[in-house]
């Protein structure tokens, strides 16, 4: 609350809550990339990267489930791929 509180805006971020605007990433980490490391914020920071489960972007659902809900996965990739052989 304090950075939103300075930027005058605490009234629409800076906690979750009905009615506020809501950016927030979630992780598992209980594969077994991450099995036994009982710090979650070590295992974010010095453990591999696990992808994805949930991203929420101005309260809006972008990632559920660790699938891309807001563009087309296969269009996005064979643009890149076809950018990618362009620039060879």
């Amino acid at each position: 609350m304090g950075g939103a509180r300075c930027l005058g805006r605490d009234h629409e971020i800076g906690s979750i809550e009905p009615g506020k605007v809501a950016d927030l990433a979630v992780w598992r980490m209980d594969d077994l990339e991450h099995a036994g490391i009982t710090d979650p914020v070590a295992a974010l920071v010095l453990g591999s990267a696990p992808a994805v489960d949930r991203l929420l972007v101005g309260g809006r659902s972008v990632i559920a489930g660790g699938e891309l809900r807001t563009a087309d996965v296969e269009s996005i990739t064979r643009d890149l791929a076809n950018a990618a052989e362009v620039l060879r």
